[in-house]
């Protein structure tokens, strides 16, 4: 009981033995692999961005408001389409 007691207090405690027994049961591998995801997510994320900023300011430039271009390009909600 003892041994146990000691392992849950250094793995609290102590970073490096907490970090060295993530590598061994392999959550090195899975952290690696998420800090990945997350950098590829925040580089699409910044593309999209981009895209979308550059087709706002394509539609709405040189218009008053968003809602009359809409309207210009669907019409007005009052129309009556068939």
């Amino acid at each position: 009981m003892d041994l146990k007691r000691e392992v849950l207090r250094l793995l609290k405690e102590d970073e490096e033995f907490r970090l060295t027994v993530a590598g061994l049961v392999g959550l090195d591998t899975v952290l690696t692999e998420l800090r990945k995801l997350r950098e590829d997510f925040n580089k699409f994320v910044e593309i999209e961005g981009g895209r979308w900023e550059g087709l706002g300011r394509e539609l709405f430039s040189g218009c008053g408001s968003g809602a009359s271009h809409w309207h210009r390009v669907r019409g007005s909600p009052n129309d009556q389409r068939p």
